[in-house]
């Protein structure tokens, strides 16, 4: 801009024409277009640019170059993740259903842990709890539906028996009004037993009372009650000690394996 002052005092003018300051600004532009231009050329030819190999090539050279591996893995291997890993041969869902206050919680927990609990809470709604067995060799995840025995809570049993695969109805020996009600509970289930695609076995279970003399229906008249209703089975358990407690939702699961088309011994 030195040109420029000096051309504005030899002419007295008081500002710059607009044309000369495009005109000088042009030449500016122009001067250093030019350099960058060299600079270019020069950082070419000391750093030639890679050579671009788009990625098909890439994968041609690491297949052509690796060795291959093997894609069929060991039978030791599968032997190890179908045992391990969660394949199963069957997964079935089971239901438990009975009126409030039977131990039906307790019964569970027996199954699924081994552990008595007597300080369970009541079931408010749907407790879901999964377990494994083993069969004749198969392995068989159990998904085990403990529904509320409440009143309130008796209408959820419609909606959850639905894709069931076998059902448990439990009733204490020391109460002779919950085996009363067994006619309610067995009406909400089997209304949904549409086609004989939906039907599934169900098993009556009566829970022994920890003292005997507290006992109020007898085994015998329990077997009649059951055989009278039409189901597929009849139990007692002690879930304070696990007596026959396992042995009963085995007898379930090979009642459903048999269902399903597989063969196992019943």
């Amino acid at each position: 801009m030195g040109l420029l002052k000096k051309w504005r005092k030899k002419r007295k003018l008081r500002y710059i024409p607009a044309e000369l300051i495009y005109a000088h600004l042009y030449e500016t532009l122009k001067s250093f277009y030019k350099d960058i231009c060299v600079s270019i050329k020069v950082s070419k030819k000391k750093y030639p640019r890679k050579e671009i190999i788009p990625p098909a090539k890439k994968l041609i050279y690491r297949s052509h170059y690796r060795p291959k591996q093997k894609l069929v893995p060991d039978a030791k291997k599968l032997i190890y993740r179908s045992h391990y890993w969660g394949l199963y041969d069957a997964t079935y869902k089971v239901i438990l259903f009975g009126d409030l206050g039977v131990k039906r919680t307790q019964l569970t927990q027996r199954f699924l842990s081994n552990l008595f609990r007597s300080d369970t809470m009541m079931t408010i709604g749907i407790d879901f709890e999964v377990k494994s067995l083993e069969i004749d060799d198969k392995r068989i995840k159990l998904q085990v539906w403990d529904i509320g025995g409440e009143d309130r809570f008796r209408f959820l049993l419609s909606t959850y028996v639905r894709g069931t695969n076998g059902a448990i109805f439990i009733y204490d020996a020391a109460n002779y009004s919950s085996l009363a009600h067994i006619d309610d509970w067995l009406l909400v289930v089997r209304k949904e037993m549409k086609s004989e695609q939906d039907a599934f076995p169900i098993i009556v279970v009566g829970i022994i009372p920890e003292i005997e003399e507290e006992r109020r229906i007898s085994g015998e008249e329990g077997i009649e009650i059951a055989k009278s209703r039409g189901v597929d089975g009849f139990a007692e358990c002690n879930p304070r000690t696990g007596e026959n407690v396992e042995e009963t939702f085995e007898a379930l699961t090979r009642l459903m394996l048999a269902r399903s088309g597989i063969s196992v011994s019943i």
